[in-house]
């Protein structure tokens, strides 16, 4: 999938073509790895950490956006930071990531204004940005242009590990992988100046 959206975006005209240098950039050091891994399988007889989701990641990537740890986490909390694969908890997200649109996550605390994040969203091409707004203490209030998910047992908060007492933007990218994890509009425009160009 990683070539595969990135290819769409450009074929469309809706990105430039340096969106395709990006793929060597990102699959390289995981093929390398992963042939590593594969490598040494046989001493191992048992699907480890190691092997989960063959370490796949990008953070080196000049796509990714990562505006730094929230505030008070520990090392072993930063796992699902921008650049890893999406966590997969017992009420997942899953469903709504697809591969022909980025998916903004807004987790947005209690009174949050969320209304210019999705107005930002919405000025990237029709179709291509799906945003769904996640509320930690009750169902947020409806705002044209985006979902709205109560996050009753905070198992999307726990995956992402968001506190939950700031707002927090969150992109998946159309491969599944987060591409975006940012705390403002500005954070958001920096991450798709990088997939669509500057406007």
């Amino acid at each position: 999938l990683n070539i595969s959206w990135k290819l769409a975006l450009v074929y469309k005209g809706l990105a430039p073509s340096t969106l395709l240098s990006t793929y060597e950039i990102e699959r390289r050091p995981v093929v390398t790895l992963m042939l590593a891994t594969t490598s040494n399988l046989y001493q191992h007889m048992w699907r480890n950490l190691a092997l989960r989701q063959y370490g796949i990641n990008y953070r080196w990537s000049p796509l990714v956006q990562d505006a730094g740890p929230p505030l008070g986490l520990s090392e072993d909390e930063l796992k699902a930071r921008a650049y890893e694969g999406y966590p997969d908890g017992e009420t997942t997200l899953f469903k709504t990531f697809k591969p022909y649109y980025h998916t903004l996550l807004v987790f947005a605390p209690e009174g949050a204004d969320v209304a210019g994040v999705v107005k930002a969203a919405q000025t990237y091409p029709e179709g291509l940005v799906r945003t769904l707004i996640l509320g930690r203490n009750g169902v947020p209030p409806a705002v044209a242009g985006a979902d709205v998910y109560h996050d009753k047992e905070g198992h999307a908060h726990k995956g992402y590990h968001v506190a939950g007492d700031r707002l927090v933007l969150v992109v998946v990218r159309p491969d599944g992988y987060v591409g975006g994890f940012v705390y403002d509009v500005e954070g958001l425009q920096t991450y798709f100046s990088r997939v669509f160009g500057s406007s």
